[in-house]
C-alpha cells in the first residue's frame, strides 16, 4: 500500500459510522438508479487538514481539502493492494508537468472510489484531472467542481478496470469539464481484459452520467469515450451512456460520445444535451458493438437534444453492428444538422440484424446538399418520419421500409433509395400520409424513387 500527497499531512483515525457502505452507493451508481446520486452527494465530508485518513465500516477514507500542488507528480495519490478505499476531495488542486494528475488513486481491492468537489488544473502531458483504475474491482469517478487539462492524453476524468474475471467502470459527472490536446478526452471510461487469464471476462459494465458541460480541444479529443473490453479476450458486459449537458468537440476524429463494446453485449446512449462537433470524422455521436461478426450485441440511440457537426464525413449519429441477430434502433426527437462534404444525419448499419431509425415530430434532420441525409443498410431497415428530413434517403436492405407519417414531411434530395442488401432484395415499401416535396416548398428539382427488386431477382 501506497499513499502520497503534495504536502505534509497529519492522521485522523476516526470512523464516521453515519455513512452510507461503500459498496451500496457503488452497486446503485453502477446499476443506473436515480438514487445513486443523492447517497453519493452525502459522502463528501470536509476533511479537517489537508488529507486525513480514516476507517469506517472497513473501507479506507482519505478526504481532502485545501490548496494542493504538484510538479511531475499527483496532487492526491492513493493505491492499495488489499483495501476498498474512497478518496473525497474539496481540495483546489493545480499541477505542472507530464504524468501530474490531479488525483490519483489505483487498487487490487473491492472498490476504487475518487469523488471530487473541488477544483482541478492540470498543465503537461498525460496529467488527467482525476484518474481512477483497480483490478478485478469497481472503479467509479464522482466529479461536482471543475476539471480543466492542457496536453496531450490528458483526460478530464480516467475511470478504468482492469479484469482477468469481472470488473466495472463508472463516471458521474456534474460538474465542467475543459480539456486541450491531442487525445484528451472529456470523459474517458474503460475495461480491459487481463490477457493473463485464459477465461474471458464476463460481468464487464461501463456507466456514465454526464450533467454538465464537456468541452474539448484537440485530434481525437473526444467528449466522451466509452470502451469496454479493448483486449484480445472477448467478454460480455454492457455500456450505457446518459448525456444531459452540452458536449463541444474541436478537432479530427474527436466525437462527442464515442462508444465501442468488444464485449457480447450492449449499448445504450441517451442524449438530453447539445452536441457540437467541427472536424473531420468527428460524429455528434458514434457507437460501434462487435468487433467481429458473432460479437453479438444490440445498438439502441435516443436524443432529444440537438446535434450538428461541420467537418467532413462527420455523421450526426453513426451506429454499427456486426453481431449476429444484432439490432439498431436510433430515436431521434432532436435537430440533426451535418454541413461537411459525405456527412450524414444518421448513418446506421447492421450485419445481421434489424435497423430501426426513428424521427419524431419535434426533430429537423439535414445535410449537405444533395448529401444522403439519412444513410442505412442490413437485411430489414425500417425508417418512420413524423418531423422533417431534408434531402436524400439511402436505404439498403433486402427488406425496406420508409413511412411519412402525418405531419411528417420529407423535403427530398436527388433520391430515394430503397435497394437490395447482399444482392437480395424481398420488399421496398414507401409509405405516405404526410408531405413529400423534391428540394422543398418554393424549389423546382427532380426526385428519382428507386428500387431494385426486379433487378435483384432477374
Amino acid at each position: 500500500m501506497t499513499y502520497t500527497v503534495a504536502r505534509e499531512h497529519s492522521i485522523n483515525a476516526t470512523v464516521d459510522r453515519g455513512r452510507p457502505s461503500l459498496q451500496e452507493f457503488v452497486r446503485a451508481a453502477l446499476m443506473g438508479t436515480t438514487a445513486s446520486v443523492a447517497i453519493l452527494a452525502s459522502l463528501t465530508t470536509p476533511a479537517v487538514a489537508a488529507c486525513d485518513t480514516a476507517t469506517a465500516q472497513g473501507v479506507i477514507l482519505v478526504q481532502c481539502s485545501g490548496t494542493m500542488t504538484g510538479t511531475n507528480v499527483p496532487a492526491v495519490s492513493y493505491s492499495s493492494n488489499v483495501d476498498a478505499f474512497e478518496i473525497l476531495s474539496s481540495a483546489k488542486i493545480s499541477t505542472t508537468g507530464a504524468g501530474a494528475f490531479g488525483i490519483y488513486g489505483y487498487g487490487q481491492g473491492p472498490y476504487v472510489l475518487v469523488n471530487s468537489t473541488g477544483s482541478i488544473i492540470t498543465t503537461g502531458d498525460n496529467s488527467s484531472g482525476v484518474s481512477a483504475s483497480g483490478l478485478n474491482n469497481i472503479v467509479l469517478a464522482k466529479f461536482d467542481g471543475s476539471i480543466s487539462t492542457t496536453g496531450a492524453n490528458a483526460y478530464g476524468i480516467h475511470a478504468n478496470s482492469l479484469s482477468a474475471t469481472t470488473g466495472s467502470a463508472g463516471i458521474i459527472s456534474q460538474g465542467t469539464v475543459i480539456t486541450s490536446g491531442l487525445g484528451a478526452h472529456g470523459l474517458y471510461l474503460t475495461t480491459d481484459a487481463d490477457t493473463s487469464s485464459l477465461t474471458p471476462p464476463t460481468g464487464g459494465i461501463i456507466r456514465v452520467l454526464a450533467e454538465s458541460a464537456i468541452y474539448t480541444r484537440g485530434d481525437g479529443a473526444r467528449g466522451i469515450y466509452a470502451d469496454n473490453f479493448r483486449g484480445s479476450q472477448v467478454g460480455a458486459g454492457d455500456v450505457t451512456i446518459t448525456a444531459k449537458g452540452s458536449i463541444t468537440t474541436a478537432g479530427a476524429n474527436a466525437e462527442g460520445i464515442f462508444a465501442n463494446n468488444g464485449a457480447a453485449g450492449s449499448i445504450t446512449i441517451t442524449n438530453a444535451g447539445k452536441i457540437s462537433t467541427t472536424g473531420a470524422y468527428s460524429h455528434g455521436i458514434f457507437a460501434n458493438n462487435g468487433l467481429v461478426p458473432g460479437s453479438d450485441g444490440n445498438i439502441a440511440i435516443s436524443t432529444n437534444g440537438a446535434i450538428s457537426t461541420t467537418g467532413q464525413a462527420a455523421n450526426g449519429i453513426l451506429a454499427l453492428t456486426f453481431g449476429t441477430g444484432s439490432n439498431i434502433s436510433v430515436s431521434a426527437n432532436g435537430n440533426i444538422t451535418t454541413t461537411g462534404a459525405t456527412a450524414a444525419a444518421i448513418y446506421a448499419g447492421a450485419y445481421d440484424g434489424t435497423v430501426n431509425i426513428g424521427v419524431g415530430s419535434k426533430a429537423t434532420l439535414s445535410s449537405r446538399q444533395d448529401g444522403a441525409t439519412i444513410i442505412a443498410y442490413g437485411p430489414t431497415v425500417a425508417i418512420s418520419n413524423a418531423g422533417v428530413i431534408d434531402g436524400t434517403i439511402y436505404v439498403n436492405a433486402a427488406a425496406g421500409t420508409l413511412t411519412n407519417l402525418a405531419g411528417g414531411t420529407i423535403n427530398s434530395g436527388s433520391d430515394i433509395y430503397l435497394g437490395p442488401f447482399g444482392g437480395v432484395q424481398t420488399s421496398a415499401i414507401v409509405t405516405n400520409s404526410g408531405t413529400i416535396s423534391p428540394g422543398g416548398a418554393g424549389s423546382l428539382r427532380t426526385t428519382t424513387l428507386r428500387t431494385d427488386r426486379k433487378k435483384a431477382e432477374s
